[in-house]
């Protein structure tokens, strides 16, 4: 019913020539854009480019961390499931050239673009990954979850299954973590 009536807000406002402005969102909700370059392919990809595609999933990659390694079949497989539907994008905190080292290396199946300088961690207040931030169209955070285990899996899925208003793929966790690991993404500088 609301979304009916803002659409024909919209049209009305539209149609007197007016211009609809969506209502503005709270800061905390409001999913700063990035851009970045992915060493994989070398194209360039931004937030808000993605988001013209469905809503996107933002997974925070620590450099040097085990814990990390284990989690990117789980979001290779979130991104499997919803391709063409969602995107998940990998943030890998760290410069360009390790970062193009780690996507050789460890090969994930969604793309990856460095957070040189960890300025985009920093902008979603993320301190610990592997962690992610589902988006939706609209540019609004829907969930942030700075861990990874079976029960923020599940989370994630059920989240990207209700934006899209599809039924939740089946996504096995049995052998994820029953609560998290963790690694700081930002790491000392000293």
């Amino acid at each position: 019913m609301v979304q009916s009536r803002t659409l024909l807000l919209a049209f009305l406002a539209l149609f007197v020539g007016g211009c609809y402005v969506p209502p503005k969102l709270p800061p905390e909700k409001e999913a700063p854009p990035f851009k970045g370059k992915a060493p994989a392919d070398q194209k360039h990809y931004s937030l808000l480019d993605l988001l013209l595609k469905g809503p996107v999933l933002i997974v925070f990659l620590p450099p040097n961390c085990s814990p990390g390694y284990a989690a990117i079949s789980y979001f290779e497989l979130l991104a499997k499931v919803y391709e063409g539907k969602a995107t998940v994008i990998g943030l890998y905190v760290d410069q360009e050239e390790p970062t193009a080292a780690w996507v050789q290396k460890q090969k994930p199946k969604f793309t990856v673009v460095p957070d040189v300088d960890h300025h985009i961690a920093e902008k979603y207040k993320m301190e610990f990954g592997p962690s992610a931030v589902l988006v939706n169209r609209n540019s609004e955070i829907i969930g942030r979850w700075e861990t990874w285990s079976a029960a923020s899996l599940t989370e994630i899925n059920q989240k990207m299954a209700e934006i899209l208003k599809v039924e939740p793929a089946l996504v096995d966790t049995k052998s994820a973590p029953p609560s998290g690991p963790r690694c700081r993404l930002i790491q000392d500088q000293r």
